[in-house]
């Protein structure tokens, strides 16, 4: 079966200085993607996924660009997407070729707040939504993250750095024929530690612990496979530069 098609796809940005602070920015993206698969009931080639994309935000610094700041939303539009078994639950399509909506918001803020702390902070609002179907798409992607992280050098001992993480999610599920039920995973949080320590120049000391609440969890599960994540552990290295 031979398939022909061609087309151009523009792209287009435009950025703002508000002030030396602020800037402002806006894009535009055409999307064309062909396919190699074939329609189930009308045996043709599936046609090029076409749609286009959007993004618009803000970029900020303070405190002498040490610290830094974003916001931007997004959406996608894509058409003639072929669905997955884990795009949503078959039992409820009344297409298998649908058109996807997927749309956003994202916050980041890091950098150093004091002498003496930097952080990392990010948060994700996300949905992706099947248009002819109705209903979400992926379900076993979370709608929400957050993920923190901050450092402390101990002002007294500058070599011994200190550090905590903090990562969450809200609910996931995903519809699994196989088993015609409904996997799910409640909303859960994770929490890690570390500590270094600068023995001199040429050798450093990490301790790592990671999950230390030890909470049960799974972090995947498409495909009629579950994966839980990984339990409390602990971990420590000796690094070596010259």
């Amino acid at each position: 079966m031979n398939y022909d098609e061609s087309k151009l796809s523009p792209y287009a940005g435009l950025t703002y200085n508000f002030t030396p602070e602020y800037i402002g920015y806006m894009s535009y993206t055409s999307i064309f993607r062909p396919q190699t698969g074939i329609e189930e009931t009308s045996k043709q080639a599936l046609k090029p996924v076409e749609g286009e994309s959007y993004e618009a935000g803000f970029k900020s610094s303070w405190l002498d660009n040490k610290l830094t700041g974003t916001l931007a939303v997004f959406r996608t539009d894509q058409n003639n997407y072929p669905l997955r078994s884990s795009d949503g639950n078959p039992l409820n399509r009344t297409v298998q070729t649908s058109d996807l909506r997927s749309q956003g918001v994202e916050v980041g803020l890091s950098g150093q707040l004091t002498d003496n702390i930097n952080m990392a902070f990010g948060y994700t609002q996300f949905s992706l939504k099947d248009l002819k179907n109705g209903g979400a798409a992926r379900t076993y992607n979370p709608n929400q993250t957050i993920n923190l992280l901050a450092t402390y050098t101990v002002p007294a001992l500058p070599k011994l750095k200190v550090g905590a993480g903090f990562q969450w999610q809200d609910n996931i599920k995903l519809y699994d024929s196989n088993l015609n039920s409904t996997i799910t995973q409640d909303d859960y949080a994770l929490i890690n530690l570390m500590a270094s320590y600068e023995v001199n120049k040429h050798v450093s000391l990490q301790v790592n612990g990671n999950n230390i609440t030890d909470k049960k969890y799974l972090n995947s599960f498409p495909d009629g496979q579950a994966f839980y994540g990984e339990p409390a552990n602990y971990t420590m290295s000796v690094k070596f530069k010259y």
